[in-house]
């Protein structure tokens, strides 16, 4: 009866964490469209196409990451459920190690 009821809870928390994703890409959905007409209004264009760039720059990051943080999320489910903290280590450090090499090409490509 327990194992049912910690399977019970995991979906849960899947689905929980599925929503709360998808809301998260609808709030950045709407800033995105919002945000520059009204950046664009009150400090006029120099500043829009200043954060434009910024804008730019981050949505290159978000590129080369590659959607990892799904990726890590899901390979670590089994291993943080058995508690295997063997596994869990493997698994962050693997993400650890992309993201270092993520993070040096884009300085490398900023410079």
């Amino acid at each position: 009866m327990t194992e049912n009821r910690v399977k019970k809870n995991r979906g849960e928390k899947a689905i929980m964490s599925t929503v709360m994703g998808f809301i998260d890409e609808l709030v950045t959905l709407v800033c995105s469209l919002i945000l520059p007409r009204l950046i664009l209004k009150a400090f006029g264009s120099q500043y829009n196409g200043l954060v434009s760039s910024v804008t730019q720059f981050i949505s290159v990051i978000a590129l080369m990451k590659a959607g990892i943080g799904g990726v890590t999320r899901f390979a670590l489910y089994k291993p943080l459920a058995e508690k295997n903290s063997r596994d869990i280590s493997a698994v962050v450090v693997q993400t650890e190690r992309f993201m270092r090499k993520i993070a040096m090409i884009y300085v490398t490509f900023v410079v």
